[in-house]
């Protein structure tokens, strides 16, 4: 639980490429502003770039949400809600 075997996964772990003629992962950023389904429209970001200052409150850290993303990318994932219960169900 917690990882899923996508081609990053596989290519990582058995060396070999599961499928040469696809990207073991793909990601496409939009810098510039996110859909907000509430209000039905785009809103522009402003991210905080200073990675090496973690004070700056209610920020959105362009580094942070780049890693986090990856991290999905490699195949991790979570089953913690914000609750900090688990959305796992057991085998």
């Amino acid at each position: 639980p917690g990882i899923y075997n996508g081609y990053f996964s596989d290519h990582v772990t058995s060396g070999v490429d599961p499928d040469i003629n696809e990207y073991d992962m793909s990601m496409t950023v939009n810098f510039h502003q996110f859909f907000d389904s509430n209000t039905s429209s785009y809103v522009a970001i402003n991210y905080y770039n200073d990675y090496t200052n973690t004070s700056a409150n209610c920020a959105y850290d362009l580094y942070t949400v780049l890693l986090h993303e990856i991290t999905h990318g490699m195949g991790i994932i979570s089953f913690v809600s914000e609750d900090n219960t688990s959305t796992h169900q057991a085998y």
